[in-house]
């Protein structure tokens, strides 16, 4: 999911990288298209290893529910216990 940050700083680069290269600074707009390529990947890479580790559904030992008592202990069966 993305974030609404995301599309803020989408549209900033949209218009940053043009003005960049408009005023001869191509090395900046190169630079700065390379780091965000890489930053978005590891976002990418770091949202895919969240969604494999809290996906349960693969989960080979499951785990077995208690088993319900058979007795139900009350104060009333402790006295009745005693006669």
């Amino acid at each position: 999911m993305t974030s609404p940050l995301s599309y803020d700083r989408d549209g900033v680069l949209e218009r940053l990288v043009p003005m960049l290269r408009e005023l001869g600074r191509d090395e900046e707009a190169t630079s700065l298209v390379e780091s965000e390529t890489k930053a978005e990947e590891a976002r990418q890479e770091r949202n895919r290893r969240d969604e494999k580790d809290t996906d349960y559904s693969n989960a080979t030992d499951k785990q077995k529910p208690m088993p319900a008592s058979s007795e139900k202990i009350s104060k009333n069966s402790r006295e009745l216990a005693g006669r």
